[in-house]
């Protein structure tokens, strides 16, 4: 816009920046995508700073000739900015004669050819593996996809930063203990009271977790008559044991 007021003849991007969003779950990819339509409405690329957030049960029907215009309507709908497609490995895990997930990515790939405005950036998220046999499923999503982002999963410092911040959010506080030393305690508490497989599978979902658990402490253990709003290592700790192991 700079260089337009500045008297030069100059157009946009060559292409819509269509993204790959690939990590596990509860790591900031829908919080990002978010952002993303913000910054690209901010720079002038999408006309509103809108996500429209859908999955394939949005996209595809359960009869011939219905998965297009439904897709199309989506697309048609969020044309004015952002489309993040979740879960998008699943318009194309079956096979199957009878499904339409690929008839949805045909839909979705025509309209990636257009400028925005005329069609939404896309974003599309899943799991890295998953992603990966998806951007495989069609030859045509690679020449059409421009940037790919890797979400990775939080360490226990990072878990610890989250849960603070949830916490604050919603009005109460942790004991100083748990906040000394750059949250040292707090960390190593998720991280040895808590499985691996377990940080791995729920990432920031699990802040919101220990804080539910440990509210439900708080309040067992709290006078009525003059609650507290700060949880204890005591707290958190219980909220850990009480998280069932993944299957």
């Amino acid at each position: 816009r700079t260089r337009r007021s500045q008297g030069h003849a100059v157009e946009g991007m060559a292409k819509a920046p269509h993204m790959i969003f690939q990590g596990s779950p509860g790591t900031g990819k829908t919080s990002l995508g978010r952002i993303m339509a913000r910054l690209l409405h901010r720079i002038g690329l999408v006309a509103a700073p809108e996500l429209k957030e859908v999955q394939r049960p949005d996209l595809v029907a359960e009869h011939v000739g219905q998965t297009a215009p439904k897709t199309q309507a989506i697309i048609d709908g969020a044309k004015s900015g952002v489309l993040f497609v979740d879960e998008a490995y699943r318009l194309t895990a079956t096979e199957s004669k009878n499904d339409f997930g690929r008839e949805a990515v045909e839909t979705l790939m025509a309209a990636m050819n257009e400028q925005p405005g005329k069609a939404p950036v896309m974003i599309f998220a899943g799991y890295m593996e998953d992603m990966a046999k998806f951007m495989r499923a069609n030859d045509g999503l690679y020449r059409r996809v421009t940037y790919t982002f890797e979400f990775s999963d939080y360490s226990p410092q990072d878990l610890a930063v989250i849960l603070e911040r949830l916490v604050v959010s919603k009005g109460f506080g942790l004991s100083p203990e748990l906040l000394a030393d750059d949250r040292a305690k707090l960390a190593a508490l998720i991280e040895k009271q808590t499985l691996p497989r377990t940080r791995s599978l729920m990432n920031g979902g699990l802040c919101e977790r220990l804080f539910d658990l440990a509210k439900q402490q708080l309040d067992g253990r709290d006078d009525p008559e003059r609650p507290s709003v700060e949880l204890s290592y005591q707290d958190l700790h219980a909220a850990c044991l009480a998280i069932p192991p993944p299957p």
